[in-house]
């Protein structure tokens, strides 16, 4: 059947929620107008033709059925006349020579891509006569309780009724009303017909309460539009976050360094002016997103016109493949050793050699006495970040070690700077020297240079512990996978 071979593909991989919903949705789309417009080659009115699909295994909600209909009617496919059947006007289906024509283009392509749909789409065409014939048959039967239940429901489906057409197109209010209370009390009758009993009127209410608000009954036979489509939007959104990356994040990084670590910016920006900088923040956000989405509008409009665009290409053309080698685990752990031991080496130097650090104007100056403090205290993180680097070189396997040890390091780090910085000035003249303009005003750029310096490597190790923090949970939750549990595989 059509729609057992539209599902088979995608309920062995299928997922929960609204995603696997839309995805079921887009694959099952293009298999419905094939559908309608096989069953069609036999003349039926909509609720015939909805219960004919049912009936091979293609569910159609009314919502979308009618719709569809009527779209494939005004593309000229399919062609419709009101008539009486049954004591009721009804509107009746049928394939245009056009139809007809698009149905076998149709048919053949999907006979390429799937050769099975050919015996079920000829089994759901010699189907059609007899379950039309049944279903008359059924509305014959159920004649003789028309009558008794027609005033109990006719009073709510006829407010139902209003309400929908409210809110409906007017040029097509009528039809679309008419087909409408056709489904609606055919639906009640065969649902009274297979209970053996009316329907009451709270039954009847909560029937048509599974319809849908009147409201979203009538959005359906609106045109669907879209802003940018379905071909633009991957690329749109990642546009977007390319801008939130490049744009909002060193916005809020710059900000939050200013507030931390600058006293006079912070006594600057408090209160209402606290609310001004986070004003002018979204003020730029909305206005970055409102340009970035014209463009986009602009583009669909483009390509829609346009669609060779997207048709022309060459994939010869495509970029040629980067190989890209990653550096194993144990290089990488003997490089970053290399470096720190160097480090601990020139950092005792600068304790007893303090030219070391300051070089040729190690005469002119010397760091402030708070900084001193925080000598032996580097000293230490850097000597545990060495006894990481040299565990991993005989454990390589521990792969844990490297992210917790930086992670830690890294915070107790900047809670260091945060202090360093509240010392003022950072660097001071030798005595000789300080009474001197000259050297006074040199002190005071080299101070607001340290200044920057130390609140930029403050930043940037805010950013490397958020990287370390994010790969140790990765390394917890792998340690946590207990052996023979099945990792999530990515599928087509």
């Amino acid at each position: 059947m059509l729609y057992t071979v539209c599902t088979v593909h995608y309920m062995e991989h299928s997922t929960s929620g609204d995603l696997f919903e839309n995805l079921r949705l887009e694959l099952r789309r293009g298999c419905l107008v094939l559908a309608v417009l096989a069953a069609l080659r036999s003349e039926q009115y909509g609720y015939t033709l909805r219960k004919a699909l049912a009936d091979q295994g293609v569910d159609i909600d009314e919502g979308t059925l009618y719709p569809l209909l009527r779209r494939l009617e005004s593309q000229g496919l399919l062609a419709s006349e009101w008539r009486e059947h049954d004591k009721r006007n009804k509107r009746f289906y049928r394939l245009s020579a056009e139809g007809e024509t698009m149905r076998k283009l149709l048919f053949e392509e999907w006979q390429a891509l799937n050769r099975s749909l050919n015996s079920v789409l000829e089994f759901a065409s010699r189907q059609n006569a007899v379950r039309v014939a049944n279903h008359r048959q059924d509305k014959t039967r159920g004649n003789s309780q028309e009558e008794c239940s027609k005033m109990k429901t006719s009073d709510l489906i006829d407010r139902y009724l209003q309400a929908v057409k409210f809110w409906l197109p007017k040029s097509d209010k009528r039809d679309i009303i008419q087909e409408l209370s056709e489904d609606l009390r055919s639906q009640i009758e065969e649902r009274e017909a297979l209970l053996g009993y009316k329907l009451n009127e709270d039954e009847i209410a909560g029937f048509l309460k599974r319809r849908g608000r009147p409201m979203l009954v009538a959005s359906r036979y609106f045109p669907q539009q879209h802003l940018i489509g379905p071909v633009l939007f991957p690329v749109y959104s990642s546009v977007l976050k390319m801008a939130a990356l490049c744009y909002l994040l060193p916005w809020v990084l710059v900000w939050v360094g200013l507030m931390v670590f600058d006293r006079q910016y912070r006594a600057e920006h408090a209160g209402l002016r606290l609310l001004g900088d986070w004003t002018s923040l979204w003020q730029g956000a909305v206005f970055a997103f409102a340009a970035i989405t014209i463009v986009f509008a602009v583009l669909e409009r483009v390509q829609a016109a346009q669609s060779k665009f997207l048709d022309e290409w060459d994939p010869r053309r495509l970029p040629a493949l980067r190989q890209q080698r990653k550096p194993s685990f144990r290089t990488q752990n003997f490089v970053e050793l290399f470096f720190n031991a160097t480090f601990l080496v020139w950092w005792l130097a600068v304790g007893y050699y303090p030219h070391t650090f300051f070089g040729f104007a190690s005469d002119l100056f010397r760091p402030a006495v708070g900084l001193g403090a925080y000598y032996w205290p580097i000293f230490a993180l850097a000597l545990a970040r060495l006894g990481q680097q040299i565990t991993n070189a005989s454990r390589p396997q521990w792969t844990w070690l490297r992210p917790a040890t930086l992670l830690v390091t890294n915070i107790i780090f900047v809670i260091m700077l945060r202090f360093m910085l509240r010392i003022a000035p950072l660097v001071v003249l030798q005595q000789p020297y300080s009474q001197e303009e000259r050297y006074v005003k040199a002190a005071g750029i080299v101070n607001v240079v340290a200044f920057w310096t130390l609140a930029g490597i403050a930043g940037g190790v805010v950013i490397a512990s958020c990287v370390y923090g994010y790969q140790l949970v990765q390394h917890l939750r792998t340690k946590q996978r207990r052996p023979g549990t099945p990792v999530p595989v990515q599928t087509l």
